[in-house]
């Protein structure tokens, strides 16, 4: 049974092969004004102008005798084909367009038309023709069992392309457009690349249902920093070269080439595994400006199957290595980086890196060293699986500053030792993937998130600093155990997302808690007070999928004074004690049907508690 988008599609077809096969010619007339498409004379070229504005039956040109003025499409315009052949005016507007048959326009011609157009023959051998001139239309190919074919190369602006139905063939030619090139809709519809060069911002092959993909010797290049669609496909060549790139379907590809960019936090994340039967090129700018190989899932592996590997200044995190391809990475140009969860994949061997004696970037090659004071060789900047010391011969006056302004610090830094009281800053949302031990320093303020990443047992040892910002846990199968009191600033969020977090019975003060999320974790409260200074929801175990919670002998105390209500989200989960020390007008929410030991608040204190949930105090 044929759906009713068939159905109309199929109506569409019949009517408009009845329109071609009686279509009349309108040719524009001299002086054109500010009509509808196509204004002019009726049959010859020259006509004078007042026939009626031309329809789905007719074809539209416009010629050398049309005149130098402007053809302005103000109202919904449609016609079989429009030819702009010996045309010197300009065509513009903003109003649809609708064209059932052929696109031809001219070299000589000016074009400040931007309305939306619709392709929607019903018949194979239409034709688009450029010649040299741009459109900056949204295009849309949507005619069952339609055919259209490039005859030269395309540009079609920052506006983006969608075949819903029908075949397009670009021919071999260069089709460019900073916009979406989009395969949508399920209807039979087929794309043929050939030999042709696809320059695109976003290439979106999600649906993929009743498509017909032949890519032949194409060459995809994409320059936003987006999603690939690839939606399964088999592709030639794919060109990957923005800031940011998600490759998402399970893909093949006969060469994948990603290429960084002069910035820190390039990357290519993939949410499947792909094959590559030619090679994998994933180049990084720099020894600094590193790009980032990684899964869209943490702690999921994603398996890159490749005939041969070539890689720079890369890092690597739960990615597979396979395939025929030499995934020995060890000494590639720029070094290779084991941020965690890799396989089949050899890594530049770990060395320690000792800072030496200024002020400067993280990202400064000049300031690491193989050995304390500057001895034992020239150093690097750390890689992902290379410890960090600072000691007492880091810094030989005071007022210095470690500017981390790399997205990936290294695996454990350690700053026993440290002497001249430097300060420690971090510029950019950065990682750790081992343990972070500090000293006599200064943190430097700022919201920047640092988050610890090691798939590990690691410390954190605070040294009764204050992180005036939000620290993750994002270590799947890590740990994370405290050495001593943990203070974040009073609306800064300690956030458990993946691994395990042991208080190891310290204190933890923090403006909120969170473990929102259903990812493998562990949160081990210890005998200590976890103080909780700030608003809105403080603690929140809303979702306790996959959660392993040990309540231990614990007190969480709320200590916000404002006016701002605090919402505690226990998730039903069995806590040990609970103390509601704020001050003022300020309200206290319990959410979730939980259970305590003690459970105090503190006099002239107003708690309110979610309609149909019961609290048990033990």
């Amino acid at each position: 049974a044929k759906s009713r988008e068939e159905t109309r599609l199929e109506n569409d077809r019949i009517r408009a092969e009845n329109r071609e096969a009686d279509a009349r010619e309108r040719t524009a007339g001299g002086g054109v004004g500010a009509a509808g498409a196509g204004t002019g004379g009726t049959g010859g070229s020259g006509g004078a102008g007042g026939a009626s504005v031309p329809t789905a039956s007719d074809n539209v040109r416009f010629d050398a005798n049309s005149g130098g003025g402007t053809a302005t499409v103000n109202q919904a315009a449609y016609c079989i084909d429009l030819d702009f052949t010996g045309y010197t005016g300009t065509f513009a507007g903003a109003s649809a367009l609708s064209i059932y048959g052929s696109l031809t326009l001219d070299a000589g011609m000016s074009r400040t038309y931007t309305g939306a157009i619709t392709f929607a023959a019903t018949a194979v051998g239409k034709t688009l023709t450029f010649n040299g001139k741009a459109l900056a239309s949204a295009v849309t190919f949507n005619g069952m069992d339609g055919g259209w074919t490039l005859q030269d190369a395309w540009n079609n602006g920052a506006s983006n392309i969608t075949l819903t139905a029908g075949t397009l063939d670009t021919n071999g030619q260069t089709l460019t457009t900073t916009g979406i090139v989009s395969i949508s809709g399920t209807a039979p519809r087929t794309l043929t690349l050939g030999a042709s060069t696809l320059n695109c911002g976003t290439w979106t092959g999600t649906t993929i249902t009743n498509l017909t993909f032949n890519a032949g010797t194409s060459t995809i290049t994409v320059t936003a920093a987006t999603i690939f669609n690839g939606g399964g496909l088999t592709y030639n060549e794919v060109w990957l070269i923005s800031t940011a790139h998600t490759v998402a379907g399970a893909n093949t590809f006969a060469v994948l080439t990603r290429t960084g960019t002069a910035t820190k936090t390039d990357s290519i994340t993939f949410s499947a595994n792909q094959i590559i039967t030619g090679t994998l090129t994933l180049a990084g700018n720099s020894a600094i400006n590193r790009l980032l190989v990684q899964s869209s899932v943490k702690g999921t592996a994603r398996t890159l199957t490749a005939a041969a590997v070539s890689a720079s200044n890369a890092d690597f995190q739960d990615i597979a290595g396979a395939g025929a391809g030499n995934w020995n990475l060890s000494a590639i140009t720029g070094l290779s980086g084991n941020a965690g969860g890799n396989s089949g994949i050899t890594f530049t061997t770990g060395e320690t890196q000792y800072w030496f004696e200024d002020t400067g970037n993280w990202s400064d090659p000049a300031l690491w060293f193989l050995g304390t004071g500057g001895g034992g060789g020239t150093g690097r900047v750390p890689l992902p699986q290379d410890n960090v010391v600072f000691d007492a011969n880091s810094f030989s006056t005071n007022g210095k500053i470690v500017t981390a302004d790399m997205p990936r610090l290294g695996r454990s830094i350690d700053f026993t030792g440290v002497t001249n009281t430097p300060t420690f800053t971090l510029s950019t949302i950065t990682s750790i993937f081992g343990s972070l031990t500090l000293d006599t320093l200064t943190l430097g303020a700022g919201a920047t998130l640092l988050t610890f990443e090691g798939r590990d047992a690691y410390t954190l040892k605070s040294n009764g600093l204050t992180f005036d910002k939000p620290i993750t846990l994002d270590a799947p199968g890590g740990t994370l155990t405290l050495q001593d009191a943990l203070t974040l600033g009073v609306t800064r969020t300690l956030t458990i997302t993946n691994g395990a977090f042991n208080a190891n019975n310290q204190n933890v003060s923090a403006g909120l808690v969170a473990s929102n999320v259903a990812n493998v974790r562990t949160i081990t409260m210890g005998s200590g007070t976890w103080s909780l200074t700030g608003t809105g929801t403080v603690w929140n175990l809303a979702t306790i999928t996959n959660l392993t919670f040990n309540k231990n002998t614990s007190t969480i105390k709320l200590t916000n004074n404002s006016a701002t209500l605090k919402t505690f989200s226990g998730g039903g989960l069995t806590y040990y004690d609970f103390w509601n020390a704020t001050q003022g007008t300020g309200k206290v929410l319990i959410a979730g049907s939980n259970i305590f030991n003690d459970f105090k608040i503190d006099a002239g204190r107003t708690a309110q508690f979610t309609n149909g949930t019961n609290q048990t105090v033990s």
